[in-house]
C-alpha cells in the first residue's frame, strides 16, 4: 500500500509575515490611488469634451442662422429687383403702346435676357436671367 507524504506547511516568522502584509497593503494603496487618478482624469476629460461640444454646437447654430439671414436678404433683394424689372418692362411696354416711342423702337422693347448681380460672398459679378429669378421666387 502506498503512503502519502504530506508536505509540511510553510511557517512564516513574524517579521516575514509583517513584511508580506506591508507589501500587500502598500500595493493595494498604490492601485487605489492609480484608480482614483484615472477616474478623476476621465471625469475632467468628459467635462472638457462636453463643454467643447456645447460651444461647437452654439457656434455652428450661430453661423447657420447668420447664413440663413444672408440668404433671406439676398432673396428679398432679388425679389425687389425682379419686381422693379417687371414694373420697368410694363412701363416701357405701355409707353410703346401709347405711342410715346416710335413704332420701330417699340418693337424692340423686350425684357432683358439677363443682368449682372454682385455676389459679395463669392466676390464676383454673376449673370442672372429673368427666368432664373422667376424660378427663385
Amino acid at each position: 500500500m502506498a503512503t502519502f507524504r504530506v508536505k509540511p506547511s510553510q511557517h512564516f516568522r513574524l517579521p516575514d509575515w509583517q513584511t508580506n502584509s506591508y507589501l500587500l497593503s502598500t500595493n493595494a494603496e498604490r492601485q487605489r490611488d492609480a484608480s482614483h487618478q484615472i477616474r478623476q482624469e476621465a471625469r475632467i476629460l468628459r467635462n472638457e469634451t462636453n463643454n467643447q461640444t456645447i460651444w461647437d454646437e452654439h457656434d455652428n447654430r450661430t453661423r447657420l442662422a447668420e447664413r440663413i439671414d444672408t440668404v433671406n436678404r439676398w432673396k428679398e433683394m432679388l425679389d425687389k429687383c425682379l419686381t422693379d424689372l417687371d414694373a420697368e418692362i410694363d412701363t416701357l411696354t405701355q409707353a410703346g403702346d401709347q405711342g410715346w416711342i416710335s413704332g420701330h423702337s417699340a418693337a424692340k422693347i423686350s425684357p432683358p435676357s439677363h443682368f449682372w448681380v454682385w455676389k459679395p460672398l463669392m466676390g464676383a459679378w454673376m449673370a442672372w436671367s429673368s427666368e432664373s429669378l422667376r424660378v427663385l421666387c
